[in-house]
């Protein structure tokens, strides 16, 4: 809290996205990120 009405967040997050192997191993794209954010907010 940076006030009582105002507050920043810092974080991140593990995002992985695939298609469950259900194009076979030649056709099974990925994509791993870990994602840093801020967050400010108006309460």
């Amino acid at each position: 809290m940076l006030s009582e009405n105002r507050a920043v967040n810092f974080g991140y997050k593990y995002f992985h996205i695939s298609n469950g192997n259900i194009g076979g191993k030649i056709n099974n794209p990925d994509f791993n990120a870990i994602v840093f954010y801020v967050n400010y907010s108006f309460l």
